[in-house]
């Protein structure tokens, strides 16, 4: 199964009609997702964007997954840390609108604005990045790469 899988992501490498921008906009939409305060509704966001954005869908279905069972927690925590400095800090904004959480775990209050608007900043900044890397890693692995799955050797080039 891993194989299969190593090989559909070395076929799409390989297909030409799919172009670096394509790739690497799709894994930067995915990671968007992965880093989405809206859990619960990111497969939606990938069918509802694949289409219209043009965009791959099993690499923005991979690249999304990046918010697992593992990562979930620093995730969402380091998006609701950088939502409540962004408010209550930096624009000293108080929405007002919180959930409590005493009832439930015992615990104080948590502030929902926070967690949107660090999800959506933290996720823009990230999926930034994460196309120029995709971007310039596709472009140097197809050009170091035969379509065969050789690779070019500096003997060939001197």
């Amino acid at each position: 199964m891993i194989a299969q899988a190593r090989n559909t992501l070395y076929s799409m490498l390989y297909n030409k009609s799919l172009t670096n921008h394509t790739i690497a906009l799709s894994v930067a939409v995915g990671i968007f997702f992965a880093f989405s305060p809206f859990i619960g509704l990111k497969t939606l966001m990938i069918f509802a964007t694949y289409r219209p954005l043009g965009l791959n869908l099993p690499i923005l279905c991979l690249s999304s997954s990046a918010d697992n069972l593992f990562t979930m927690f620093f995730i969402n925590n380091t998006s609701y840390c950088v939502g409540y400095c962004l408010l209550h800090h930096i624009l000293n904004f108080d929405p007002g609108w919180n959930i409590q959480l005493e009832k439930i775990w015992g615990s104080g209050n948590i502030c929902v604005w926070s967690f949107i608007i660090g999800g959506i900043v933290l996720g823009l900044i990230i999926a930034l990045a994460s196309y120029y890397i995709a971007r310039y890693s596709i472009s140097h692995w197809r050009k170091v790469h035969h379509s065969d799955g050789s690779y070019y050797s500096n003997l060939e080039h001197s």
